[in-house]
This record gives structure tokens, sequence and C-alpha cells, in this order.
């Protein structure tokens, strides 16, 4: 397991931002309002690093989770939602002793994991739900974005993960005005469900 973290985090951590410049149309979206929240499955750091080469304020909520086990979602910039985690989020148990809120998270390159710490990663293709963790509580953030918006734009999504499109449906099912834009290179592999 742990070789497996670390070639993982080979796979996926970028370190040049070269690589990330076609991300950049997503955030031209703050010219017209304060705040965008971007949701994502992937475990790397792409979309941090291309909002640090545009000096763009960006936050995941962990930091306000580790205090108040709540994301706070913030007034401007980027909330960005790391649903299945990081692979630089390190999971371990809180020194406060709080039985509400008994996990951490510490950033963190996995190759620094203690004894008493793992992964904070949702990984496979079955029981994508994890209590332990900020895990609840980014899924509870990303159906709160959910509901303040009229447009969801998806891309790169494979509509595997049944829980993401449970709460996609919900979103959906409750107005009808709501709309899905989805940006694909294979639209035609892409079926109606």
């Amino acid at each position: 397991a742990q070789q497996m973290l670390y070639v993982l985090r080979q796979m996926v951590w970028i370190e040049n931002s070269v690589k990330v410049n076609y991300l950049q149309p997503i955030f031209q979206i703050l010219n017209s309002q304060k705040r965008l929240v971007v949701a994502t499955l992937n475990y790397d750091n792409s979309i941090e690093l291309a909002a640090s080469e545009n000096n763009i304020q960006i936050t995941d909520g962990i930091a306000s989770w580790n205090d108040t086990s709540e994301i706070e979602v913030p007034s401007e910039g980027v909330l960005l939602l790391k649903l299945h985690g990081s692979v630089d989020w390190i999971l371990h148990k809180a020194k406060s002793g709080d039985l509400a809120n008994p996990w951490e998270i510490r950033k963190g390159s996995q190759y620094d994991l203690r004894p008493d710490e793992k992964a904070a990663l949702v990984f496979g293709q079955r029981n994508k739900l994890r209590a332990d963790g900020p895990f609840l509580d980014v899924l509870q953030a990303f159906n709160n974005a959910l509901r303040e918006t009229s447009v969801l734009t998806i891309v790169g999504y494979s509509f595997h993960d049944e829980h993401i499109n449970t709460q996609i449906s919900k979103w959906m099912r409750r107005d009808n005005a709501r709309k899905i834009r989805v940006v694909s290179t294979s639209y035609k592999d892409i079926t109606s469900k």
C-alpha cells in the first residue's frame, strides 16, 4: 500500500506549471463573478498550480475543516473541493481529543507518513464514501455549491461514480431550468442515463 502511494504521487504530482496552462480558461469566469467552485475527483495539484501561476486566490477548505469540521466557503476566489482527497493530504488523529472531529489533515508528502497516519484518499471502485477525515464534509460543500448554481459545467468526468451521479441527479430534479454543460473530447461516447 505504501509503495502504491509513492507511485501514485509520482504519477499525479505536477511541478512544471506549463503542463497546466490548458486550465487557464477555467478561471476566466472570475471576470464576471467573485467566486468559482471547482469540484474534482483527481488527487493531483493541477488546479492549485494553475491558480498560483495566475495569482488567483484558492482554498480547499481544509484549514477551516481542521478548526471547525466545516468547509468554509470564501466570498472571493476559487473554492477547490477535492472530493476524493489529495496526494498531499495526510490524515491523523486530532491532538485535541475533539469527539466531534477526531481527525485532522496535514499537508505533506506521502514520503513522510508517520506510523499513526494514513493517506487521505478515497481509492478503489467501491465504497467511495469515507466517514474518517473531511470527505463527507467536502461532499456536503459540493451539494451546497450545486444548490447555488443553475448551470453545472463538467470537464473530464466519466460519470462512473454513483455517489456523485446521485447528487447531480438530485440537483437536476429539483429544478427543470437547471442545465449541465459537458466538455469532452469524446462527446460521441457519452450516453444519456
